[in-house]
């Protein structure tokens, strides 16, 4: 009997650290997603009792939720308002919340297996139907009662690392995506990526300063030696600032951008409302000196782009969290098309695009422009990101330019 236990208990433990480790080390180890996922199969098939169920389950998802979110806690005490003692609780009570859900699963699939009896391949069929529902409420309903999901657990998001795997995954969904626009893209626009002059937060910048340097960014490129139309690219809170307000930057950059340049960059918008100004995330097009296009982002992430609604009036969740930055206001406009050099160009803007569950209803186009401040998350994270850009590629049968803070990278299986 003690042995059987030791064998179980050294599964959950290697399961759960390589699910974890499949995630961290997305790089090198995104494969150890499958042995996690086998050995999680062969525990849950050899669990004998609920004792054992909900005790095997609890010690798996500590396990493996308290290494998967260091990312989360290294944002919350380094990018956020919050204090050690507040980053620390809600680190707790993520991996603790995480750990429930997790054992609900176990014991719903055990439910399952006792039906079953001795047949494996039924239980092997019932094993993925409950892992499936357990990744795709994650995915909608993770945090419900904020009305936001979590899309960065799914197993197939390491494997998203391996080409096999991908030429794999795009045969099931019947894609194939379009290299032929991007191929095009490339032969009749010359793309320049601009990675920002400063960080965009705790930074001591004001928009003069951020704007000048952003001059001599320009100035060094040359641009008038180029004989190609000209697309310059630059990510989300490029220019953290409100853009609007600050029209003297875009003709002070005009003075070195030629007339066949376009720069698309992110930044904020204002927007006077009745009583307060509105702030949104914004991208802008540029051209000739002049705002000719913009699209505000339509997905907040919570605490730090805005206050839940239930904390709506709490002015000590709004010092806590947001510390007297602003809270971004929701664009109206769901989807939008830049027409850039007779190419269709739908912009996305970081969560609105990782977080759309039927994103592909929205987007009609030759390639999409993804705007990212990943600057906020440790390494591991930002490769989590650049995986689902991937995937989302296939699914969506287009090439996606994903326009982070460190590198511009072009997507197109």
């Amino acid at each position: 009997m003690n042995k059987f236990c030791s064998s179980l208990l050294l599964k959950t433990i290697i399961s759960a650290l390589l699910f974890s480790f499949s995630f961290i080390y997305i790089k090198s180890l995104g494969f150890l997603i499958i042995p996690a996922l086998v050995l999680l199969f062969l525990l849950l098939k050899n669990i004998k009792n609920d004792y054992q169920t909900i005790i095997y389950g609890i010690l798996w998802g500590f396990i493996a939720f308290s290494l998967y979110f260091i990312w989360l806690y290294e944002l919350l005490l380094t990018k956020t308002g919050a204090n050690f003692f507040l980053a620390t609780i809600l680190y707790v009570f993520i991996v603790f919340y995480s750990t429930i859900l997790i054992t609900i699963y176990f014991c719903l699939t055990r439910l399952l297996f006792s039906f079953i009896n001795n047949f494996f391949f039924f239980k092997f069929l019932a094993f993925i139907l409950t892992t499936h529902s357990l990744f795709y409420f994650i995915k909608k309903y993770f945090l419900f009662f904020l009305n936001t999901g979590y899309p960065f657990l799914n197993p197939i998001i390491p494997l998203a690392r391996y080409k096999l795997f991908l030429i794999i995954f795009s045969f099931f969904i019947g894609q194939n995506t379009k290299l032929k626009e991007s191929k095009k893209f490339y032969d009749k626009n010359k793309i320049i990526y601009l990675k920002p002059v400063i960080k965009s937060f705790n930074n001591k910048y004001n928009s003069i300063t951020t704007g000048q340097l952003i001059y001599h960014q320009l100035s060094k490129l040359k641009l008038e030696r180029e004989t190609k139309k000209i697309i310059l690219l630059a990510p989300e809170t490029y220019f953290p600032f409100s853009l609007n307000k600050n029209k003297n930057m875009v003709k002070l950059w005009n003075n070195v951008l030629t007339n066949n340049t376009h720069l698309i960059l992110g930044s904020q918008r204002e927007e006077r409302g009745n009583v307060n100004k509105k702030i949104f995330q914004t991208v802008f097009v540029l051209n000739r000196g002049r705002i000719i296009d913009f699209y505000d982002k339509t997905h907040r992430v919570i605490f730090a782009e805005k206050i839940p609604y239930v904390l709506k009036n709490s002015k000590w969740s709004r010092s806590l969290f947001l510390n007297g930055k602003n809270e971004y206001f929701k664009g109206k406009q769901k989807s939008k098309k830049f027409k850039l050099n007779n190419f269709i160009i739908c912009p996305k803007i970081c969560s609105e695009f990782f977080y759309k569950i039927d994103l592909h209803k929205e987007i009609n186009s030759d390639c999409v422009f993804l705007f990212v401040n990943d600057s906020w998350f440790m390494p591991y994270f930002r490769r989590i990101l650049q995986n689902i850009t991937k995937i989302y590629s296939i699914r969506l049968n287009l090439p996606i330019f994903y326009i982070g803070h460190f590198k511009l990278k072009l997507f197109n299986q």
